[in-house]
């Protein structure tokens, strides 16, 4: 039965694989693509990649020049670090300076795309965020595409889009999901627009860089892909056959070894002594120091094998949930539903979100490239002012590249996305952090609901989390929290809740054991009152009169010829 059991589970493992490449083959066909219920989105904004809408565009130009890039490599100064080979660049329209400013503002407004506050990321090379990493270096190849092979530096040349292993590298290590099969880097994308006409747009070149036919670097190894998850179950379920402990009673012969020994007869133990009790009424079996009966030991069995059998059901759940969600299929559509539209493409585009439109109704990326042709005031929606970016390359017309410093409740490439409070967030975690009120309020549900059935971690969690929220603006679901906690106040408010909380559980500990000496206290004068009426009963001051026969009264009475007298 056991062995039935694990080849039913395998049969189901590999249906299940194939169901999951079978609808991802449709989806990227037909864009049908199922819902996962247990996955969680992350990073699912419209344009999923950086610098997605900016491909077609710049394919379409044909006049590319191909670059020396020993010789125009210094004028990079964000780029300088990614690219190491020669690249094309429309000579005469576009300089390399222009283009590393391309760059910086496709990097920038992604990281907002993404909710995170790009001006803590001015040096991405040197962040230990291989994420932040990633979203550079695919801003980079987008804007200085490889030479065709063959093409010497002056040669024409021809626009090379970056390679999908340099998009499978963003979508790994920033842990890209959408909860369909949407996030493809290869695809092909048609849209009606309201004219009639059709726009189409495509994703990366089919090839692992580097390569002659695309732009890019290689792609790095994913240990934890839902094939490994799914050889790692079928490891342990092996594991577990080999090991397991027999068939059932009814199903095994009269002389199979396995039969369960509780049926066969065993003869008498030699492990126990008869030892007389003394006092006539029989003996007392002994055992052995370190041994234990037939029956005990068989009980003991039961009970671990139930424990492995429920250890082993957490293990493949878990497993087979890692499966489904890691990469956000479901086992088949028609379970769960299906959508014509991947959810990325469902969300509002951020870069028309982030945009600024001047007074002649002109769009436009970035309102403080235009510093002098708006007020100030009109700069970064009036909630902040415009900063160079460090070490910035030059633009058209000699001027540096700047980009918003949102005032503190502020945050996003335009200053329109109102942060959330770091005192509310610390107000919430320190009064009602063990319900999961702080992470309800920064946009964590799902973790709050953990931490709230938990009871904050048994307080353990909710201690550390009053530190973290306190001390530093942590981030909510969309940017950081608003630096609106004074330091001081954190230290004095942490300072004094510690103490208050300490007298409370030393008072409350001082009054349990009070309590308990007073209840010893009248346990003990209960049990020394019992005691002494036990050894002298209380004296009575009624005392019976003697019984006397009536005959005997008789004959006293007789004797004396009439009553008797005292």
């Amino acid at each position: 039965r056991g062995d039935d059991e694990i080849c039913t589970m395998l049969r189901l493992l590999g249906l299940l694989y194939t169901s999951q490449w079978v609808v991802l083959v449709v989806g990227q066909g037909k864009e049908i693509y199922s819902t996962n219920a247990v996955c969680r989105p992350a990073y699912c904004i419209n344009p999923i990649f950086p610098a997605l809408e900016d491909l077609s565009l710049l394919e379409s130009h044909k006049d590319y020049t191909c670059m020396d890039y020993t010789t125009h490599g210094s004028a990079m100064r964000f780029c300088g670090d990614v690219v190491d080979y020669d690249f094309g660049l429309r000579a005469g329209v576009v300089n390399v300076s222009a283009a590393d400013g391309q760059a910086v503002t496709t990097f920038a407004y992604h990281l907002g795309g993404m909710g995170i506050d790009f001006w803590e990321h001015t040096e991405p090379w040197e962040s230990a965020d291989d994420c932040i990493k990633h979203v550079w270096r695919l801003s980079c190849y987008t804007y200085f595409p490889k030479c065709e092979a063959g093409v010497t530096p002056g040669g024409s040349t021809a626009y090379l889009r970056p390679c999908r292993s340099s998009c499978q590298n963003y979508v790994k290590h920033c842990g890209v999901e959408c909860c369909d099969e949407s996030v493809q880097c290869r695809f092909t994308h048609t849209k009606a627009l309201p004219d009639g006409s059709l726009l189409q747009t495509q994703g990366y070149v089919d090839h692992a860089g580097p390569s002659s036919f695309c732009t890019g670097a290689a792609r790095l190894s994913s240990l934890w892909s839902p094939l490994a998850l799914i050889i790692a179950l079928i490891i342990q379920l092996a594991a577990w056959s080999s090991g397991s402990p027999g068939a059932p009673p009814e199903e095994t012969e009269k002389n199979d070894p396995r039969a369960d020994h509780s049926e066969r007869e065993e003869p008498p133990p030699d492990n126990l002594t008869e030892e007389p009790t003394g006092d006539g009424g029989g003996v007392t079996i002994v055992y052995e120091k370190g041994k234990r009966p037939a029956a005990a030991a068989a009980g003991g069995g039961a009970r671990r094998s139930s424990a492995a059998l429920i250890l082993r059901f957490i293990i493949s759940a878990s497993l087979l949930t890692c499966v489904l969600s890691l990469e956000g299929r479901s086992m088949t559509s028609d379970i769960t539903g299906q959508h014509t539209v991947g959810k990325w493409r469902q969300q509002p585009n951020y870069l028309l979100k982030y945009d600024f439109v001047d007074t002649d109704g002109r769009r436009v990326r970035n309102s403080c490239s235009l510093q002098t042709s708006i007020a100030p005031s009109l700069q970064c929606s009036g909630r902040g002012t415009c900063k160079q970016w460090q070490d910035a390359p030059s633009i058209a017309g000699g001027r540096t590249l700047q980009f918003c410093q949102c005032d503190r409740e502020w945050a996003d490439p335009e200053c329109r996305t109102k942060r959330k409070s770091q005192a509310l967030a610390y107000v919430l975690s320190l009064f009602f952090g063990f319900l999961g009120a702080d992470l309800f309020y920064l946009g964590h549900p799902l973790i709050g609901s953990m931490k709230a059935v938990s009871l904050g971690g048994f307080g353990v969690w909710w201690i550390i989390d009053i530190i973290r929220v306190g001390s530093t603006p942590v981030y909510a679901n969309n940017f950081r929290t608003a630096a609106d906690l004074p330091h001081w106040a954190f230290v004095l408010s942490s300072v004094s809740t510690t103490f208050i909380l300490g007298f409370i559980l030393v008072g409350c500990s001082t009054l349990r054991y009070m309590r308990a000496k007073r209840k010893d206290a009248f346990l003990l004068a209960a049990e020394i009152e019992a005691a002494h009426h036990a050894e002298c009963p209380p004296y009575s001051s009624t005392v019976a009169a003697p019984f006397v026969s009536a005959s005997y009264r008789g004959r006293i009475g007789g004797a004396g010829g009439g009553p008797m007298h005292s």
